[in-house]
């Protein structure tokens, strides 16, 4: 629970530790990666597997290309987030500030709720630490 000044003792310190927290928040959420908006992977969760990890990030690329506009849209703070439900996974994009996007890879049948909420709230967690 938030304190009054908004500071959450309780919130995790470090980005790593904020995507951490995120993972586990859900066992529907699978990989957990912070982007810059030229595609630079600035830290990554989920799967140990490297090659898993340079796919998300290959997706996440794709996907940045893919919906350009909607991403600068991101970036400008005309829109909150971004869903693009595939047949094998499910993805939310928060914008985290004008050059960093958090993206989290979810299981195609997630609770999209949860999945937003939780996304929205790491963004926040993350925001002040960069």
């Amino acid at each position: 629970m938030n304190t009054p000044t908004g500071h959450d003792p309780d919130a995790p310190q470090t980005v790593r530790g904020v995507l951490d927290f995120l993972l586990r928040s859900s066992p529907d959420i699978e990989t957990c990666l912070l982007f810059t908006h030229d595609g630079f992977v600035i830290d990554w969760v989920g799967e140990d597997d490297r090659e898993h990890a340079e796919r998300a990030g290959m997706t996440c690329t794709d996907l940045f290309t893919r919906c350009g506009h909607m991403i600068n849209d991101l970036r400008e703070g005309q829109l909150r987030q971004l869903v693009v439900r595939r047949d094998t996974q499910m993805v939310v994009i928060q914008c985290v500030n004008r050059i960093t996007e958090l993206v989290v890879l979810c299981k195609p049948e997630c609770s999209l709720g949860l999945a937003l909420t939780e996304t929205e709230h790491a963004a926040d967690l993350i925001s002040p630490l960069l």
